[in-house]
């Protein structure tokens, strides 16, 4: 299962916070288990951001977030780090990943 295709989010425009905050959650109440697990962070939003994306393939849900991915196979959740994918494919130049 690759990660889900973030959904398109331009009705945000002009919501108060609370309101986006509220849209982008609603898309958790599509698998228990992945809300479940998203929401008991206490610091779900700094650590994954607000949701984006959500697909189910056969037997795999995922869900997309601003900085990480929660995958449920048979009722067992994985965590995707975007940071970590986005070097794996490449995406950030090697003297961003120097430390100074």
């Amino acid at each position: 299962m690759g990660v889900p295709a973030a959904a398109d989010w331009s009705g945000d425009a002009g919501l108060g916070w609370d309101a986006v905050m509220s849209r982008h959650v609603q898309i958790l109440d599509a698998n228990t288990l992945l809300k479940n697990t998203f929401l008991a962070n206490a610091d779900w939003l700094d650590v994954y951001g607000l949701p984006m994306g959500y697909a189910r393939v056969g037997d795999a849900a995922a869900v997309r977030a601003q900085r990480g991915v929660l995958i449920e196979l048979n009722g067992i959740i994985s965590s995707l780090n975007a940071g970590e994918i986005a070097r794996s494919a490449g995406l950030i130049p090697a003297a961003a990943l120097v430390s100074e």
